[in-house]
Formats: structure tokens, C-alpha cells, sequence
């Protein structure tokens, strides 16, 4: 049932033929007999391999060797997520291809990781082993947020970058609001089979277009092409699950879906997406969006038997279909010979209780016979019950399973499925009969092997593509981890620097102040804080500098399609289940070998220093074979390097002389140190004469120096007896002054004295007396 549009679809006469164009194309290529009968096959062997039978045919017994196959192949060929490897192609000393190499395998193992690689590679295999064919899809998925221009006429950068989304940045000015890229992701997307179209063809590299059909929900066709688009679309699609026997059910309407078919053609390198149930509708039209190189976003499918004459594939069980029916047939008969193997038979009816022989349970029982005479002459139980013979119908079902065996022979011949490969083995088989077996079934399985690696290698390729051609620089950066690298790298560039002497006191000037002085000091230890932070700082912008010349040459790598081609090569590890012990061997023994080779080339180099070069050049080769870390291989270079430095500057310094040569500049030093020695002698004793000559002198000089000294301490005695007898001389006329002074003062005090005894004698005497 097909709904009628919402509005009448507004398509040009160009849409109308584009539409008409690629609908005959993909209807032509739907259409074709061998892939209408391909699909038919691959529905039937889908369903013996879900083993989906009806209610009548459930009682059949069938042998499911299709899952029991596919069970098997599938882990032996894809078991794990393959990594992504990216090398320099010549595996040469090129730092700006290594780095491009190590921000795409970064990127790469990132984006591996978060798409659902796996499931999906998953599927495809799944895909190739039952139906024939398996595929993916690889989407560009970027990621957007609002945001307010600030500045006008703000442009990208980049414009030379062809950008996948309609616009990363749109041009504005003021305040107006515009997408900003915020992140950038891909999708790898599973494609059923019955979803893949090709144009017609007979090899891979002539396929005209691919196609693949997918399903929308209005909402969805709205979100992806516009509001217009969603009108004119017609929901004709209404998925198996949700369809109803009740046409009164309103619900189901909620389930439609539109059939978009995406279209990538190579001639003229669009793409299209188009409605096959609304006639005339181009819901897109796009000029190369991914600028890849093969153009289309899918590898080579994955493709089981093929011929010359046409892509479509031959599934597997049809190689050996009869072989499997002829199992199911056996199988069917081996349960209907099983199920005839009973203790069935006749009997006496007149013997009552034989019967229960084989009814009842007899362990320890006995059953009454009732006329035991007759029972007896007829022989016993031999001579009443007789049984259907066995013994025939169990030679038959032995004979059924030897013929199953030889069946499962024939088809292992067939399909290469040996015991080992299954996991089986004989006990009666020698160690080299099982090996050998083993060898030629591993012969078998490395063509598929090898199949599905290069697919998982072509979509890592395609991968890689999109992401050196669309992905932005910020995006590589961080999602590689390189920008928090380069922020450690600057930061050591800085911390390289060293640190300042510190600034030396000046002489305090008597005059100036403490407080004066303690400020003059505390600026001249911050002026040289600010001459260490700008050095800092300038070896930082320095590496920073650096850093990001190396990245824009990784980043021109990246870009150019030639230079990548030349300069990086993308592979991916093995598909399968690695052995852990096998690859810490191989370390174990790298590393010893290593060691050894180095103390055995360090000998070599000694004697002969022109092989250090080549012996180093051996070593980067072996471990660059060995996808050592690059970080340890930059470590290589920059020892072997510096190694050869040292050599160059040795050998720059004057060759050692020859033994003659030798021996002569060892006469000659010989005499020259004898005459050394001589001067050495000579002037040493005159050196001793003049210091003996210069002590005699200081000793004069010394003894006169002494003879003036003690005859100034002479003089000085002198001056100071003089001094003294002039003060003694003083002394004694002070003294002598003094005694006549006294004695003057003593006459005086006397004749005053004599002179009051006159004056009483003089007086007269009192009356009465």
C-alpha cells in the first residue's frame, strides 16, 4: 500500500529526467536474471541456515553442516578488529611523514573504534559466507553547534578545504547566529545484501555506479533534505514486523518509511539521492562530496565464487548443496532405522502372562504361566514369542553412517574443511600426517584470509581518506593526542632554560638609606626574574614555532593525494587471532638481539668508523619491521645521530702520530725535559740567590729599621729624663718655695705670737689682787 504524498512534488524537467534516468538504471540492474537468481538463492540458503522449516516438515531429521561450515570458516578468517598501520612507504628518516603517519594511525584507531567497525565487518562476513556477498558503507558524520558572529564578514579559513556539510561556518555580521563545526566522526555502516546495486558489468573496476537503499522516517528525511522535501515524499515502505491483518489499525501509519536510494556515480563523480515512490523527486544532488580517489565511500565487496562474465556471486553451499542433501537424507533415514530398532514381535495369545515380559519391569520377578505342560513342550518363551530380526536392521544403520562418512569425505574434499581445521584429530594420525593435513587446509583458507583483510584494509583506506581530506586541523590535533605532546614539548623548552646567576650587591653608598638600598635590590633580582620569564617564554614561541611548521608539513602530507601516495603507506594486522606467545618471542628475541648486535657493532665501529652509518641504518631497519614504538625509533635516530657527531668530530681533530714518530717526539721530550729540568734547576737557584739576596736585604733593612727604632726609643728616653728632671727641678723649686713660704708663715705666726705676749705683759693688772 503506497500513501499519497502530502503535496504534490514540484520537480523541473532536469529532476524529472535525472529521476527517470537513474530509477531505469537501478530497476535494469534488479532486474537482471543471474542476480534476480542469486537472490533467490541466497534467500533459501538463509533460511537452511537459520534452519526455519514448517510444522509439517519439523519431524524431519536434517544435518546442518551450512552453520556447522560457517561457524567453522568465520573465526579462522575475521575474529578480532584488525588495527590500523601507517608507515612512511620507504621507511626512510622523514620526521614530517612520521608524523603525519603517527597523527593518521592515531586518528584512524580512534574513529575504528567509536563506528562500529567491527559488528559491521562482522555482518559483512556473515554476508560472504552465506549469500556470497558482503559490504559496508563508509559516512561522513560531522557535528554542529550555534553560535553568534562577532566580528563581520567572518569567513573560514580554509577555503580551499572542500567541506562535506553545507557550511561550516556561514558569513555574517553583528549578532547573527551560524553552525560552527563542534566534531567530526565515521560511520561505517553495514549494507545488506538485497541493499547493494551496481551498474552492470563483468569485473569490479568496470562497475559504473554503486547504490546502496535505505529507509526513512519523514522526521528523518525532513532533518537530512528540508522541510520541502519532507512534503512532496512518499511513505511507500512499511516495515515486515510491523504490517497487521486489521486494516482498520491507525497505528501502522506511524511505521512508514520512505525508500531513499543513494546513488554515487563515477563518470561525472555526483551523487544523487532519490525517492523510487515519488516520481520526479531529486531529493539531492552533490558534486564529490569526499574527495576520495576511487570516488565511492564503499571498498570492493567481499564476493565468493565469481567468473569472468558477470560480478554476481556463487554462494559457497551451492558447491556442495548435494553433498549436504544427500547428508540430510541419510540423517532421515538413520532416524527411521533407529526408531525401528524395537523388541517387536509376536506371540502364543493361549499363553497368558508372556506378555508381560516385555511390558512390565522383570528385574527379580517371576510370571505365572498357567498351563505349564504346553508351555514346555512348545520350547519355553523361544517357542511362543517370536521377534522382528534386529540383527539385519543394525547392520543396515551401520551401513547408513559409513555412507554418512564417506558423504562428509567427500564434501571436506570439497570444501577443504579437514579434521584439524575443525579442531579434530585422529589418535591413530602421526604429528607430521596431521601437520601436513593441516598445511593443505590452511592453503584453502588463506585465499579467503587474505580476501577479507584487504577489504578490512580498503575500508581503513577509505577512512583514512576522508579523514586527511575533510577533517579539520584542531580535530587531528586533539583527537590524536598531538596537541597535549606538543604542549609537553614546549613546556620542556622552557624548562630548558637556565636559571639566571643571581644579581650581584652592589656597594651601599654611605650616604643612601637602608630603605633605598633593600628597594634598588629587590628591582635588580625582579628585573632579572623578567629577563629569565621572557627567555622562557621566547624558547617556548621558539618550539611552538617549530612544532607547528612540522605539523603544516605533516598536514601538506596529508592533504595532497600525491605526497600521501608517495610518502605513507596504510595497512592494517592480521584479521585473525594473534598468538600472544609468538609476539612476546618475538619482542624477547628483538631485545636480546639487539643488545648482542650493539656490543658486537660497538668493536666494529672502533676499527673501523665509516661502518656506523650503514650498521645504524640496519638497526632502524630492523625495528622499523618490527613497528617498534616511534617514539623509541626518534630515540634511535637521535643516539645513532649524535653518535656519528662524535665520530665526525674526532675524526676531524690531527691523525695519531706513526711509532717513529713517536719515538722521535719521545727523544725529543726527553731532551726537552732535561732541559727543562736544567732551566727548571737553574732557575730555581736563582730564584733561591734572590730570595737569599732579597731576605739579606730585608734583614738589613730590618737591623737598621731596629738601630732607628731603638735609637728613637733613645731619644725618647731622653726627652723623657730631660722632661723629668725639668719637672723634678720644677718640683723642687715648688717644694722650696713652699718650705719658705711655710717658714715665713711660721716667723710671722711667732712674732704675732711674741708681740700678744707683750701686749698682756704691757697691760695693767686688775685691783683687789
Amino acid at each position: 500500500m503506497v500513501d499519497t504524498p502530502d503535496a504534490e512534488p514540484t520537480t523541473d524537467r532536469d529532476d524529472q529526467e535525472c529521476w527517470s534516468r537513474w530509477y531505469a538504471e537501478v530497476q535494469h540492474s534488479q532486474k537482471d536474471i543471474v542476480y534476480t537468481q542469486w537472490l533467490e538463492r541466497s534467500k533459501r540458503i538463509t533460511e537452511r541456515y537459520r534452519d526455519e522449516r514448517n510444522r509439517a516438515s519439523l519431524k524431519l531429521r536434517k544435518y546442518n553442516v551450512l552453520w556447522s561450515n560457517v561457524q567453522t570458516l568465520k573465526p579462522a578468517i575475521y575474529s578480532r578488529t584488525p588495527k590500523p598501520i601507517v608507515e612512511r612507504r620507504f621507511m626512510d628518516k622523514d620526521p614530517a611523514a612520521r608524523l603525519a603517519s603517527t597523527v593518521l594511525e592515531r586518528v584512524l584507531s580512534f574513529q575504528v573504534e567509536i563506528s562500529h567497525y567491527h559488528d559491521h565487518v562482522d555482518k559483512s562476513v556473515n554476508d560472504y559466507l552465506l549469500p556470497g556477498m558482503g559490504q559496508v558503507w563508509v559516512r561522513y558524520e560531522p557535528e554542529f553547534e550555534t553560535d553568534l558572529i562577532e566580528e563581520e564578514n567572518t569567513e573560514v579559513e580554509d577555503e580551499e578545504r572542500d567541506q562535506t556539510a553545507d557550511d561550516i561556518q556561514n558569513e555574517g555580521d553583528g549578532d547573527e547566529a551560524y553552525e560552527k563545526l563542534s566534531y567530526e566522526r565515521l560511520c561505517v555502516d553495514y549494507v545488506y545484501y538485497r541493499d547493494f546495486f551496481w551498474g552492470a558489468a563483468r569485473c569490479w573496476y568496470e562497475v559504473p555506479w554503486v547504490a546502496r537503499r535505505t529507509w526513512m522516517t519523514k522526521s528523518e528525511v525532513e532533518e537530512r533534505f528540508g522541510e520541502d522535501k519532507a512534503k512532496q515524499i512518499v511513505l511507500d515502505y512499511t516495515p515486515q514486523q510491523m504490517l497487521t491483518t486489521d486494516k482498520e489499525d491507525k497505528t501502522i501509519s506511524f511505521f512508514k518509511k520512505a525508500e531513499i536510494w543513494e546513488i554515487w556515480n563515477k563518470a561525472d563523480r555526483t551523487v544523487y539521492f532519490i525517492a523510487p515512490g515519488t516520481p520526479g523527486l531529486v531529493l539531492e544532488e552533490k558534486d564529490d562530496p569526499l574527495k576520495l580517489e576511487n570516488f565511492w565511500p564503499c571498498p570492493e565487496p567481499l564476493f565468493a565464487t565469481q567468473t569472468s562474465d558477470t560480478i554476481v556471486p556463487v554462494p559457497d553451499y551451492y558447491e556442495y548443496q548435494d553433498q549436504a542433501q544427500e547428508l540430510d537424507d541419510l540423517t532421515q533415514r538413520i532416524s527411521m532405522i533407529t526408531t525401528a530398532i524395537r523388541a517387536n514381535g509376536v506371540y502364543d495369545a493361549s499363553q497368558k502372562g508372556v506378555e508381560r515380559l516385555l511390558q512390565e519391569g522383570v528385574d527379580n520377578k517371576l510370571i505365572p504361566v498357567d498351563n505349564w505342560p504346553a508351555f514346555t513342550e512348545k520350547g519355553g518363551s523361544a517357542g511362543v514369542i517370536s521377534l522382528i530380526p534386529m540383527q539385519e536392521i543394525a547392520q543396515v544403520l551401520l551401513w547408513l553412517y559409513e555412507a554418512r562418512n564417506q558423504v562428509k569425505a567427500d564434501m571436506q574434499e570439497i570444501t577443504g574443511m579437514s579434521d584439524i581445521v575443525r579442531g579434530q584429530g585422529n589418535p591413530n594420525e602421526t604429528a607430521t600426517a596431521q601437520r601436513i593435513k593441516g598445511q593443505f587446509a590452511s592453503l584453502r583458507l588463506q585465499e579467503r584470509q587474505e580476501k577479507v583483510a584487504h577489504f578490512c584494509r580498503d575500508i581503513i583506506r577509505i577512512m583514512a581518506e576522508i579523514i586527511s581530506e575533510v577533517f579539520a586541523p584542531e580535530t587531528l590535533l586533539e583527537m590524536s593526542g598531538m596537541s597535549v605532546e606538543f604542549r609537553d614539548e614546549v613546556e620542556k623548552a622552557g624548562q630548558a632554560v637556565p636559571l639566571p646567576p643571581p644579581p650581584q650587591p652592589q656597594q651601599p653608598d654611605p650616604n643612601m638609606p637602608p630603605e633605598v638600598a633593600a628597594m634598588m635590590a629587590q628591582q635588580a633580582q625582579m628585573q632579572a626574574q623578567q629577563q629569565y620569564q621572557m627567555a622562557v617564554q621566547q624558547a617556548q614561541q621558539a618550539k611552538s614555532q617549530e612544532l607547528q611548521a612540522e605539523f603544516d608539513r605533516a598536514l601538506e602530507i596529508l592533504r595532497s593525494d600525491k605526497l600521501r601516495g608517495f610518502r605513507v603507506e596504510i595497512e592494517t594486522d592480521s584479521t585473525i587471532q594473534p598468538d600472544a606467545s609468538e609476539d612476546k618471542a618475538a619482542a624477547t628475541e628483538l631485545f636480546a638481539a639487539t643488545l648482542q648486535g650493539l656490543q658486537n657493532a660497538g668493536a666494529i665501529v672502533m676499527q673501523a668508523p665509516e661502518l656506523l652509518e650503514p650498521i645504524g641504518d640496519l638497526l632502524m631497519f630492523t625495528y622499523r619491521k618490527f613497528r617498534v614504538g616511534r617514539s623509541i625509533e626518534s630515540s634511535l635516530e637521535d643516539a645513532l645521530t649524535q653518535m656519528k657527531e662524535r665520530m665526525e668530530a674526532s675524526a676531524s681533530q690531527p691523525k695519531p702520530p706513526s711509532e717513529e714518530q713517536v719515538k722521535a717526539q719521545g727523544e725529543q721530550a726527553k731532551i726537552a725535559a732535561e732541559l727543562d729540568r736544567d732551566k727548571a734547576k737553574f732557575q730555581m737557584d736563582m730564584e733561591a740567590k734572590q730570595a737569599d739576596f732579597a731576605l739579606q736585604q730585608q734583614k738589613n733593612q730590618t737591623e737598621l729599621d731596629r738601630a732607628a727604632a731603638d735609637l728613637q726609643i733613645e731619644r725618647e728616653k731622653l726627652d723623657i729624663e730631660r722632661q723629668r728632671m725639668e719637672m723634678q727641678r720644677v718640683n723642687d723649686i715648688v717644694k722650696t718655695a713652699s718650705d719658705l713660704e711655710r717658714t715665713n708663715n711660721k716667723v710671722t705666726l711667732q712674732r704675732e705670737q711674741h708681740a700678744m705676749k707683750i701686749e698682756q705683759m704691757n697691760q695693767p693688772k686688775p685691783e683687789g689682787r
